[in-house]
């Protein structure tokens, strides 16, 4: 597979900046929403208790009921009426099901020519149109309602890791590309909307030594690489109003920034943090224990991985179909999803919801497709619906 180039990330300690806040109307008993505007960019902070929904499990989709399981699930996607659409790259297919999660039809099939594709990477909607990012024909194929393929724009073909996808912001959508620079190459997000390709969003980049894996040499001359068990990360996806959406797992703490850099408005709210148990640290650590076990002389960049009291809060984040934030959490009080509108003021959490795993859930009014395993660690997409019937 051809992977994406590193991508050198940048974060600035301004997202770490309390300040004072002003005051702004309540939406709900308890929540209490306040900005400040008395710095460089507006800091939005929800205190409180936000409203609370709740999910119901309304469909198991397992692919059984169709040609073949489910060989892997990289995508999937929701139809306004309740139809579902989902990639399996393994078995190099998009199926299509009903709302009561009954198979339908296949779209498309494998090959090179117009409608068909080699790998079915990830899904999103254009209008009416699906796209269906394809990287083993480095193209995005267009399919009208009727299942006709249409026009199908090239892309660079990178894959590998979920970071490759189609990043839905309704009405249009943006993929990962990367351009050339004086240093070599930058990532980028590359907007795609009715009109066509339009507008480039550079991703934000990490100073060096922020890193906080392992490289270690092995004495056979091979490398091998670590993450730190419960180590930050840094999420970025593009907004639907061109903006980078980033935010380091370790805090609730996401900023907005513009194409040139800029910070332009923060998301910040408390949480209490999910600690670390022993038997999840243990778990975690297993593959570096068992390596310098197995390794003793092998020569690592840094030493030996410091535990950390909490889980990182966030875990993922996401848009839905009418262009709200999504922010998946682990908390001390269990896993929820706080719901954003365009202008950062919280307006639900959810609970009963998985987590997303890294795959991107979709959205389509008050139903929700995530990608979960079964018991036989099968792939499968459960349906839920949000809210009362």
């Amino acid at each position: 597979e051809n992977q994406p180039p590193m991508i050198p990330r940048y974060w600035s300690a301004a997202i770490l900046l309390l300040v004072a806040c002003r005051a702004a109307p309540d939406r709900a008993t308890s929540l209490r929403v306040t900005i400040d505007s008395t710095g460089h960019y507006p800091v939005v902070r929800s205190l409180g208790e936000a409203p609370t929904e709740s999910a119901k499990l309304v469909a198991v989709v397992d692919g059984s009921v169709s040609s073949q399981e489910f060989g892997s699930i990289r995508s999937v996607l929701l139809a306004a009426d309740g139809s579902l659409y989902v990639a399996d790259p393994s078995n190099r297919v998009v199926s299509v099901f009903d709302s009561a999660g009954r198979f339908v039809r296949q779209l498309g099939r494998e090959g090179r020519g117009p409608g068909e594709y080699r790998d079915p990477y990830s899904l999103a909607w254009l209008g009416p149109r699906l796209a269906l990012l394809d990287p083993g024909n480095a193209r995005i194929a267009f399919y009208e309602p009727s299942g006709e393929a249409t026009s199908s724009p090239n892309v660079p073909s990178i894959s590998g890791g979920q970071f490759i996808r189609l990043y839905r912001t309704p009405p249009a959508f943006w993929s990962y590309s990367f351009r050339a620079t004086a240093g070599g190459s930058e990532g980028i997000f590359v907007q795609h909307s009715e009109a066509g390709t339009a507008d480039s969003l550079p991703l934000i980049k990490l100073a060096a030594g922020a890193a906080v894996g392992r490289r270690c040499t092995r004495p056979d001359e091979g490398i091998s690489f670590f993450s730190a068990p419960f180590g930050p990360e840094l999420l970025q996806i593009p907004s639907p109003d061109g903006l980078l959406v980033a935010a380091l797992t370790s805090g609730y703490a996401i900023a907005f920034v513009n194409r040139q850099g800029d910070t332009v408005r923060m998301l910040k709210r408390d949480i209490r943090a999910a600690p670390v148990s022993d038997a999840e640290w243990s778990e975690a650590n297993a593959d570096w224990v068992a390596f310098r076990a197995k390794w003793p002389t092998a020569a690592c960049d840094l030493g030996e991985f410091s535990r950390p009291k909490f889980k990182p809060p966030l875990q993922f984040i996401f848009y839905d179909d009418v262009g709200r934030l999504w922010v998946e959490l682990t908390t001390a009080d269990g896993p929820r999803y706080d719901v954003f509108d365009a202008t950062g003021r919280l307006q639900v959490s959810i609970a009963g919801l998985p987590s997303t795993g890294g795959v991107d859930p979709s959205v389509a009014g008050k139903r929700i497709a995530i990608v979960g395993r079964d018991s036989a660690d099968a792939p499968v997409v459960r349906i839920y619906r949000i809210g009362p019937e």
